[in-house]
């Protein structure tokens, strides 16, 4: 049986005073509101250039889109170890 949460947020107070309340159902990300592949990737980029580097990520996320079709994962476990 599948359970429903509730979940209870403060309201965000604006610059000029007023409340907004937002309820948000299906959180992006989840299977009901997937994320883009542009957000995927902006979301890999956020966590990973600090680490990686800009150029580095960008090689990783263009080997994983591609796994389908590659003999081996040996390049994307290079990619993904910071140099």
């Amino acid at each position: 049986m599948k359970r429903r949460t509730l979940l209870r947020a403060a309201p965000a107070l604006l610059k000029d005073g007023s409340r907004v309340h937002v309820l948000v159902t299906q959180a992006i990300g989840s299977l009901q509101n997937p994320m883009s592949d542009a957000q995927l990737e902006a979301k890999f980029h956020g966590l990973s250039d600090s680490v990686l580097g800009e150029s580095q990520t960008s090689e990783l996320i263009g080997a994983c889109w591609s796994v389908a079709s590659a003999a081996t994962v040996a390049p994307m476990v290079l990619l993904a170890t910071p140099q």
